[in-house]
């Protein structure tokens, strides 16, 4: 199986090319100008591997939660490239993508995730790998919240915190045994999440792939950004 993967939602953006397994990744760090540089990273990827797009199984990306122009960049970057060779696309949360690179690269089990969502709140979920397939899986719904309101004693066991939303003052309860703020989903953790939705034929086509907010709304009003000092 062979499938190609975005993940735009935070400040880096990464192209992935999985094949049956092998992974080849290609990871940036940069705010801006994420479309323009996905794309030449997918192309530079696509001739790395010697792969064609119309030889791919599949497209998976990113689809958040994380900023609503990232998610949707990779949303419609995998739109694009699968409806003009015709593929199925693959939906992959940015947390749980997370929450794989912690795994991967940390060697933890249980992960807790939590992202800036910018207006003084957080994305966050918690994770557990699955000892069958070397993924993650989902233990505790993925949620919008304030820093203040996250719970991580549902997976009631000593664990990573991973992602920005840790910048704020979250309750740790003692469960962390490592806490790594400065890492960013990857599309690394998205193309390996991918190929076990792959194998199970968990796919979409491409008109119905959607981003994931868990939130409409973007900014703060008026009234309701915090003062600034004279």
């Amino acid at each position: 199986m062979k499938l190609l993967a975005i993940e735009s939602s935070t400040e880096s953006f990464s192209v992935a090319i999985n094949i049956s397994g092998e992974i080849h990744h290609q990871f940036k760090l940069s705010p801006k100008n994420h479309s323009k540089q996905i794309l030449s990273l997918v192309e530079n990827s696509l001739a790395t591997t010697g792969i064609k797009l119309s030889q791919l199984d599949a497209i998976a990306f990113g689809a958040g939660p994380g900023a609503f122009t990232g998610v949707r960049i990779a949303t419609s970057i995998a739109q694009g490239l699968a409806f003009a060779v015709d593929l199925p696309v693959i939906p992959i949360s940015s947390l749980a993508a997370l929450a794989q690179r912690a795994t991967d690269k940390y060697n933890f089990n249980n992960i807790i995730v939590a992202i800036d969502a910018r207006m003084n709140q957080v994305y966050w979920g918690g994770y557990q790998l699955a000892a069958k397939t070397k993924t993650v899986e989902l233990m505790i719904k993925e949620a919008v919240s304030n820093p203040e309101d996250v719970n991580i004693t549902e997976l009631q066991t000593t664990c990573i915190g991973i992602g920005s939303g840790w910048n704020y003052n979250i309750n740790t309860n003692n469960l962390l045994a490592k806490l790594v703020p400065g890492d960013y989903p990857d599309a690394e953790g998205v193309a390996k999440l991918a190929i076990v939705e792959l194998a199970k034929n968990n796919i979409i086509t491409p008109e119905q792939a959607m981003p994931v907010y868990l939130r409409n709304k973007v900014a703060l009003k008026k009234h309701e950004q915090p003062k600034k000092l004279k």
